[in-house]
C-alpha cells in the first residue's frame, strides 16, 4: 500500500499524518510542546510509519505546508524533506497555509474568511478567502500593520476571523472564531493536497525546488542579497542567511 505523508510544521506545533491515495486519513500524530520541530519531527516520522506497518519506500509523495510560517520551523521541515529527496527520491506537494487553514474550517461554502497570523511587531500576515473546494483567495497573503488590517476588515467584512494574529490584535471582534487554530492540521494539509493533485492543479516537485514562504526573518541575522523570500516580498528568490557579526573598531 502506498501512502501520502503530510507534514505541518509552519507554526509552533509539529504534526504529521498518513493518508491513502484517495485522501482517507490512516493515522496522525501531534506534538504540542512549542518549537520542538528539530527534536521531534524525525522520530515522529519513524513512529507514524511504524504505526501502520509501513516503510519509507511506501511513501508516494509528501504534502507540506510551505507557510507563511516561522522561519526556523519551516527551515527544519525543509531540511528533512531535502534529505528525503536525496535518499529516497521522494517528491513534495507544497500547500499554502492560508488555503489549508480555510479548507479545514467547518463553515458553509461561500463564507468569507479573514485570516491573520501574528507577524510580531504589531503586524499580521493577512489574507481574505472564500470557503470553497478549494478555498478561493480574494486578497492574497501580505504582511500588514494591524491598523491596515482593521481598515481592510471594515472595507471587506468577513463572517469568520481566524489565526493567531486575529486573536491577539482583535480579541473582541464579533466574527472571531473561538477557539481559533494556531496553524492548519497535518491531515488537512494532506487532504487538500490530494484533491489538488487529483484535479491536476498541483504536481509533486523535487524538494530541491521548494521555496518556503517565511513570515518574518530573524532580526539577529544579516542576509545575502537578494534576501530570502518572505510574505512581504514574495517575488524574490533568497540567498542563505548568515550570522551577524559586529566589526571591531
Amino acid at each position: 500500500m502506498r501512502f501520502i505523508l503530510a507534514i505541518e510544521a509552519s507554526g509552533p506545533h509539529t504534526e504529521v499524518a498518513l493518508l491513502d491515495e484517495k485522501g482517507t486519513l490512516l493515522h496522525e500524530m501531534a506534538h504540542r510542546v512549542p518549537f520542538q520541530h528539530s527534536r521531534v519531527l524525525p522520530w515522529m516520522l519513524e513512529e507514524i510509519l511504524a504505526a501502520v506497518d509501513g516503510s519509507w519506500k511506501d511513501i508516494r509523495w509528501v504534502a507540506w505546508d510551505q507557510g507563511p510560517g516561522y522561519f526556523t520551523a519551516l527551515r527544519v521541515s525543509l531540511t528533512v524533506l531535502k534529505a528525503m529527496g536525496v535518499a529516497l527520491d521522494i517528491r513534495v506537494v507544497p500547500v499554502d497555509a492560508e488555503r489549508a487553514f480555510v479548507d479545514g474550517l467547518s463553515i458553509p461554502p461561500g463564507t468569507p474568511v479573514a485570516l491573520g497570523l501574528d507577524a510580531q511587531k504589531q503586524e499580521l500576515h493577512f489574507a481574505l478567502l472564500k470557503k470553497a473546494d478549494p478555498p478561493v483567495v480574494q486578497i492574497p497573503m501580505q504582511r500588514l500593520p494591524k491598523e491596515e488590517v482593521a481598515r481592510l476588515l471594515e472595507m471587506h467584512p468577513a463572517e469568520v476571523l481566524v489565526g493567531s494574529g486575529m486573536s491577539r490584535y482583535f480579541p473582541d471582534h464579533p466574527a472571531l472564531a473561538h477557539p481559533t487554530p494556531l496553524q492548519p492540521s497535518a491531515k488537512g494539509v494532506g487532504m487538500l493536497a490530494v484533491r489538488l493533485v487529483a484535479r491536476g492543479e498541483m504536481t509533486p516537485v523535487s524538494p530541491q525546488d521548494l521555496e518556503p514562504r517565511y513570515g518574518r526573518l530573524p532580526d539577529a541575522l544579516v542576509y545575502s542579497r537578494p534576501a530570502p523570500k518572505t510574505v512581504a516580498d514574495e517575488g524574490k528568490r533568497g540567498g542563505e542567511p548568515r550570522e551577524h557579526t559586529r566589526k571591531k573598531r
